[in-house]
């Protein structure tokens, strides 16, 4: 556990993208890491990674893997780290574009918890 500390503090001075390739390393292996790490390098916008710390890109590069051996849509709710006890957000992946927030309302309408969510965009 010590390792993983430390690892993680020498990362943060390296930029996002070397973050996220030694996270994908680790979490992945250096073959798999490697791979997903030319997938998904310049993927994830300055939004996201203004956001996002390399780990949590981790669980999302498993979501998209997902979407992608699915060919459909992924949805995630889920509660961030250090988040209030009321706060939970909501991530959509889709395995060949972006969907536009207008394009995902009617989805959280039919699922009647939109009045229950505030939006904020990252990409």
């Amino acid at each position: 556990m010590k390792t993983t500390k430390k690892r993680k503090k020498s990362d943060l001075g390296q930029p996002w993208s070397e973050q996220l390739k030694l996270a994908l390393f680790h979490a992945f292996g250096k073959e798999d890491g490697g791979r997903l790490h030319n997938l998904y390098a310049l993927a994830f916008p300055a939004g996201y990674t203004a956001l996002f710390d390399a780990d949590t890109a981790i669980d999302d590069v498993r979501l998209l893997e997902q979407a992608v051996v699915t060919n459909g849509l992924i949805l995630s709710l889920y509660k961030p780290k250090g988040a209030a006890a009321n706060e939970v957000r909501f991530k959509v992946f889709h395995p060949h574009s972006r969907l536009p927030l207008s394009d995902v309302l009617p989805i959280l309408e039919n699922m009647e918890i939109q009045n229950h969510l505030s939006f904020r965009s990252c990409v």
